[in-house]
């Protein structure tokens, strides 16, 4: 299992949920670095069908020599209202959903 590289939202620190951001500049460093350390060989690499996975996994596949198959079942949750937001936005606009969202 591997995350995909740095996003814009995730140096924000928003919900990306189902949203198809793309990697940032650091975040498509991140995935050549995996690609040039990777020790072992792949025979298969599944990817969610969002930008910033499959951005990640089609560097880690050209630099195996194979090609990334997509699964939208490997996608994030969608988080409905919540996608965007950061927490504190989260907090001040749905305090009752940010407070029950915590849990006990």
């Amino acid at each position: 299992m591997i995350r995909h590289g740095q996003t814009a939202w995730n140096v924000e620190g928003r919900w990306q949920g189902f949203e198809a951001t793309p990697l940032n500049a650091v975040g498509l460093e991140q995935a050549r670095a995996l690609a040039a350390y990777w020790p072992t060989r792949l025979s298969a690499i599944y990817s969610s069908d969002l930008a910033r996975a499959w951005q990640t996994a089609e560097i880690l596949a050209t630099a195996q020599g194979i090609r990334p198959i997509a699964d939208e079942r490997l996608r994030e949750f969608n988080l409905g209202i919540f996608q965007g937001l950061t927490w504190e936005e989260m907090q001040r606009r749905y305090p009752a959903e940010a407070d029950a969202s915590r849990g006990d």
